[in-house]
């Protein structure tokens, strides 16, 4: 099967694509030997196809780059490990005030908790600066992202009850991944997936405790 995003030329292996990333298969199935692929720059595409092929990370430069587009691709093909790896490097090097507020709306239509935690936290400490922005724009005119804004700069909690809420992003990952299962999804999704297998994890030694959401509190609130 071949590939052509924007006039350039990719080919690939149809047998190979039905293992590693069986949305990308799907696509080439539906379509005939030659296979257009819209709303991606050649180059991100090209370092997408060598991260399925060889599962060699792609250079520092190039997520440094290109993180956002590599994440948008890689969450549309389903391909959760390179998703995973751009979305770290947009926390740790992407948020700024001019665009914190296309990350927000970014992290919450891929499902990118990690990033919206770090992106909605750092709107928390300079919100006068981000609704100030260009894209803050573009932020109201979702009612649930604003929401949610909100009640982050009033404080408001939901029930305590849900221990769950308490834990940072990365905790609740680390959880799941100790349990095998999907580590990718809102940070909503992370929780509702740790409720309904509550009843395995809380035979394992990592049972949540009173102590550990106490902790988890006292970082959020610091």
């Amino acid at each position: 099967v071949t590939f052509q995003v924007d006039g350039q030329q990719f080919p690939a292996h149809l047998c190979f694509l039905a293992i590693c990333c069986p949305d990308l298969a799907k696509l080439a199935e539906e379509n005939n030997s030659l296979v257009h692929v819209n709303d991606v720059e050649p180059f991100v595409f090209e370092s997408f196809l060598h991260y399925l092929y060889t599962n060699e990370v792609p250079t520092s430069e190039t997520i440094h780059n290109e993180a956002q587009s590599l994440l948008e691709i890689a969450d549309r093909f389903r391909c959760i490990g390179l998703k995973l790896m751009a979305e770290k490097d947009l926390v740790e090097t992407g948020i700024t005030v001019d665009t914190v507020a296309e990350l927000i709306l970014l992290a919450h239509e891929k499902n990118c908790s990690l990033l919206k935690e770090a992106a909605v936290e750092f709107f928390a400490a300079n919100p006068s600066a981000v609704m100030s922005s260009v894209g803050w724009t573009k932020v109201t005119k979702s009612p649930d992202i604003m929401k949610e804004l909100m009640q982050v700069l009033v404080g408001k909690e939901s029930d305590e009850s849900n221990n769950y809420k308490y834990l940072r992003v990365a905790d609740l990952r680390k959880m799941l991944e100790d349990q095998d299962l999907d580590v990718d999804g809102s940070r909503e999704m992370l929780i509702d997936r740790l409720e309904r297998n509550k009843p395995d994890y809380l035979n394992s030694k990592e049972t949540i405790n009173a102590s550990t959401v106490i902790s988890a509190k006292k970082s959020l609130l610091a």
